[in-house]
């Protein structure tokens, strides 16, 4: 009725890295971004679940954690509920205060003051955090199928940002920053996910994921922007059949389709860029453009052979079946003084072979 699991982790992230490219500030080839080193970051957590009775089970825990680079450390509490009303039917709640240290480049850059003194603009920068609250409801008609739905809210605080810039870490997408940054910046995530799941049966199975949601956030400046990731929606469908071959080995054909909104980009001034001669970004309109939606289909069919003591399975994977090439940014052309979409690449192949003792 009482089950307990603690442990620790030990994380050890190395760091070198020298970047020279065409400053997007003053638009000079130089050396914008340096940095090399360690640092480690030690976590602890514990976390129990408790079977109350026969229909209310309690998960509680606890995590913590400790950067050794700067020394700022978190305590993180977390809860969970679940009601089984009936065999069928379940209702589960949940909240969980979360940290994370960013890469570990955004700490150690360093800045050159004079000669061959620099410093590291951001090497006290705290945890960015969170607080996450879950609502769920789950059904289950037959004993092979699923559905499942849980709503969801994110308030995210303690982000890095710039002062008075749209720049927030949420929208880094491990990108390398050595301004100084403080942690004032916020955001929220608001949605829903919906689940439905056929667990294999007589070698079919799908399941069917299609998730709404709003991404926000605010910059150094205090104004509420789209997150580059605010696609809107996101909708996967994943089927599967596989059969028995020669009564021990397993072929198997696989299909995933998967369609999402575009993503938000960083609009371009046309004008200043061509006054410039060079990619100028028009800041006052930060993460305001969507990219066009896009769909993606992916076929995988694999073959496996079992043997005595180990089994193979080989894997053909056709990605983005459909040659489908959708717009991922604009760049400028300063040749003939136009913004130009660039686009992601076609259908791409894959062949693999795995070996399983």
């Amino acid at each position: 009725r009482h089950v307990n699991r603690t442990g620790v982790r030990f994380t050890r992230m190395f760091f070198d890295t020298r970047l020279q490219t065409v400053n997007p500030v003053d638009g000079i080839f130089s050396e914008v971004y340096a940095g090399k080193g360690n640092t480690d970051l030690v976590q602890a957590y514990t976390e129990s679940k408790f079977e109350l009775n026969q229909a209310l089970t309690l998960d509680i825990g606890l995590n913590f954690m400790y950067f050794l680079l700067n020394r700022h450390a978190s305590v993180e509490p977390r809860a969970a509920l679940r009601w089984q009303i009936s065999p069928k039917h379940a209702v589960s709640a949940g909240y969980g205060n979360h940290a994370q240290a960013e890469d570990a480049g955004l700490y150690l850059a360093e800045v050159p003051v004079t000669g061959e003194v620099s410093v590291q603009p951001n090497r006290r920068l705290n945890f960015s955090r969170a607080h996450h609250f879950v609502l769920g409801y789950d059904f289950v008609p037959k004993p092979w199928l699923r559905f499942k739905t849980e709503a969801y809210y994110q308030y995210l605080y303690s982000v890095p940002v710039l002062p008075g810039s749209y720049f927030s870490m949420i929208n880094s997408a491990g990108l390398y920053y050595n301004d100084s940054l403080v942690n004032t910046g916020t955001g929220r995530n608001v949605g829903v996910d919906l689940t439905l799941e056929q667990f294999l049966v007589k070698g079919f199975y799908y399941l069917a994921t299609v998730s709404l949601f709003d991404s926000r956030y605010k910059g150094g400046d205090g104004i509420e922007r789209n997150t580059r990731f605010n696609t809107h929606y996101v909708v996967n469908l994943l089927a599967g059949k596989e059969w028995t071959v020669r009564k021990k080995n397993l072929f198997g054909v696989n299909l995933k389709a998967s369609a999402t909104g575009g993503e938000y980009c960083m609009p371009i001034d046309l004008e200043q860029s061509q006054a410039e001669h060079r990619e100028v970004y028009d800041e006052q309109r930060a993460w305001s453009e969507q990219l066009p939606d896009f769909i993606y289909l992916d076929l995988t069919v694999i073959y496996r052979t079992n043997h005595r003591k180990f089994s193979g399975t080989w894997a053909v994977q056709l990605k983005n079946l459909l040659n489908r090439k959708p717009t991922v940014g604009y760049v400028y052309n300063d040749l003939n003084g136009t913004v130009e979409p660039y686009t992601s690449m076609g259908i791409i192949p894959f062949i693999s072979y795995k070996v399983e003792f």
